[in-house]
């Protein structure tokens, strides 16, 4: 199934040099996704590979309640705000965010290290939700 799938590519795509710890949360995801109930916006989503006009249209719906899921009680169980603020810690001089989404990770970079961030995202829905988290950064970035 396409939640095995995902599951799957994602504990493979740790790598062999990743912690113990980072090793650890990448199971515990796999797991949590293997678990989690189907919703309407899980069930909607094609077991096919998707188009990009498809995912456009299923992030953009799913932009408004994002962060509830991505920095909710689970993300933070299974310390994704340290392994956000430790990936950003690592970041130097000129940044590319790809998949910028709401904007979490945008508080993070740390201006005296970063010269300049350039944010991207397939979605507009999750563009226009990261917006204000872009507004608060550029004084300082």
């Amino acid at each position: 199934s396409g939640r095995c799938r995902a599951a799957c590519v994602l504990y493979m795509r740790t790598p062999p040099t990743a912690s113990d710890a980072s090793r650890r949360l990448a199971l515990s995801l796999s797991a949590a996704l293997l678990a989690a109930p189907r919703t309407a916006a899980w069930s909607a989503a094609p077991e096919r590979e998707s188009s990009e006009p498809e995912l456009v249209r299923l992030y953009d719906s799913a932009a408004s309640q994002y962060d509830s899921l991505d920095s909710g009680p689970l993300a933070s169980a299974l310390g994704l705000q340290a392994l956000r603020a430790q990936a950003t810690d690592l970041c130097r001089g000129r940044v590319l965010e790809v998949g910028v989404g709401t904007g979490l990770n945008l508080p993070l970079y740390d201006p005296g290290r970063c010269e300049s961030l350039t944010a991207v995202d397939l979605s507009p829905g999750m563009l226009r939700e990261a917006r204000p988290a872009a507004a608060a950064l550029a004084p300082r970035l």
